[in-house]
């Protein structure tokens, strides 16, 4: 398999902030490190974020709005990344984003992102 080069993307319950990594891979033996960044988030951030947890269903339109806030500044690091990597985007084959868990019953077998 001819390797890949992609890009993990994790914003952990910790609400630090977005960390991105550059990678080539066969997805086996092959991992070659092409570059990362990690980028804080701002406080206000953080806390429309952190309202968001295990969020009642009549907040629904805040996890959406806060959603799309998360979607956009992981696109800005990604963006960020390929610019300190001098990487286009055309040239990455994968990119990994598994989003914010913001409510987590593993009991009902129930999880947000």
């Amino acid at each position: 398999m001819k390797p890949l080069r992609v890009i993990g993307l994790m914003s952990g319950t910790s609400l630090d902030g977005i960390d991105a990594a550059l990678l080539r891979t066969d997805g086996e033996n092959l991992i070659e490190r092409e570059g990362f960044i990690s980028v804080p988030y701002a406080d206000e951030v953080r806390e429309r974020i952190r309202r968001c947890f295990n969020f009642p269903s009549k907040h629904v339109a805040q996890a959406m709005a806060v959603e799309k806030e998360i979607t956009e500044l992981h696109a800005d690091v990604v963006r960020s990344l390929l610019t300190r990597c001098a990487v286009q985007a055309r040239d990455v084959d994968l990119i990994g984003f598994h989003g914010q868990t913001i409510s987590h019953a593993p009991e009902q077998r129930f999880t947000c992102q």
